[in-house]
């Protein structure tokens, strides 16, 4: 199983280092160890004065799902979701981390899973940099053995692959409800103001929660039983046999 290369940081965005202006400046020092202050209000954080809050000021949620729907609870109301973006923001891995900013509205799955032993035992620092400080920030298996005993990749025990499966038939089932479409590039959503969609307030629900899992681009590993209470939300809102783990 191959994972994308993080790219496009450079030293300054994460490390206070000279520049022209300031060369009597020089520290390998991250630029910010406080807990972060949330844009939507979740509560993410490995402590006080911690390195990896750094990693967090940016990988967060910027809106919920009130941004779209503040409607009731029964799951019974219409929803029209009119922008493209609609979703938490690329990139809130923090708050999944975390088990935090999925819909729990609707759907017998508790979505109280968080935080997991990835943010309690370990950390983005430990899991994408490992002993060495790899500053690719790419996961390897060596960074998973000190938990993992005897992996040998990253799809340990084949549960990634599982959850993708189950992901990708979510996705299927999107295109078919004509909420997406599909090319050589991936999904890509049809809402906008001048079409949007319409949908039920449960529908909302497994709308919203696709999107937590699709925005991190790596759910299925920074919160495993997270990701599977979301996959089955979305499964049963939906109306789709629900995967069993």
């Amino acid at each position: 199983m191959e994972m994308e290369t993080v790219t496009g940081l450079t030293c300054k965005s994460c490390h206070t280092l000279h520049d022209d202006e300031n060369v009597g400046n020089f520290s390998y020092d991250v630029l910010v160890t406080d807990p972060p202050e949330t844009l939507t209000g979740v509560d993410i954080s490995f402590g006080d004065a911690a390195n990896t809050n750094l990693c967090l000021q940016c990988h967060q949620p910027r809106r919920d799902f009130t941004a779209y729907d503040t409607t009731p609870d029964d799951g019974t109301d219409s929803v029209y979701v009119t922008s493209s973006h609609a979703g938490p923001h690329y990139g809130q891995m923090g708050s999944n981390l975390f088990g935090l900013g999925a819909d729990d509205r609707n759907g017998s799955a508790a979505l109280d899973q968080g935080p997991m032993a990835h943010a309690t035992g370990a950390s983005c620092v430990v899991c994408h940099m490992g002993a060495n400080a790899n500053h690719k920030f790419e996961p390897t298996v060596d960074n998973c053995t000190t938990c993992h005993a005897g992996a040998a990749d990253l799809d340990i025990n084949g549960a990634a692959t599982k959850m993708l499966d189950a992901v990708h038939a979510i996705e299927a089932k999107l295109v078919e409800l004509g909420w997406y479409s599909e090319d050589e590039d991936g999904l890509s959503s049809n809402a906008s103001s001048g079409s949007p969609l319409g949908m039920t307030g449960a529908e909302f629900t497994a709308f919203w929660n696709y999107n937590v899992i699709h925005a991190d681009h790596g759910a299925v590993y920074h919160n495993p039983p997270y990701a599977k209470a979301m996959i089955n939300n979305i499964e049963e809102n939906l109306g789709m046999p629900l995967t069993v783990w």
